[in-house]
């Protein structure tokens, strides 16, 4: 349910502004098999060019615990190095952007 009302409010928020946004679910293997890591890379690309912005979250359903990011912020980074952009935006909780 959080993450459907999540994404909804991001949704809403982006279309103030005339901007779309599409929720990109990941796994950890994601970064470690080299196929799934350039499909993934390409999504974004695709995403990005079609001016569709990326919101990224881990896919908690099929995740397993060993697999599991420490956090959000290993997931930004990891991100963000694949994307080769020295940050990214990260809200917290709290809805404040690092």
């Amino acid at each position: 349910m959080g993450q459907v009302k999540l994404l909804s409010t991001y949704a809403e928020l982006f279309g103030r502004h005339g901007l779309l946004c599409a929720q990109v679910l990941v796994t950890k293997e994601d970064f470690r098999d080299r196929q799934h890591y350039l499909n993934m890379r390409n999504c974004f690309q695709e995403l990005l060019q079609r001016k569709v912005i990326p919101i990224v979250n881990e896919n908690d359903v099929i995740a397993v615990t060993e697999l599991m990011f420490t956090d959000n912020d290993e997931l930004a980074g990891l991100i963000a190095a694949q994307a080769r952009r020295r940050c990214l935006g990260n809200p917290d909780q709290r809805g404040r952007d690092f």
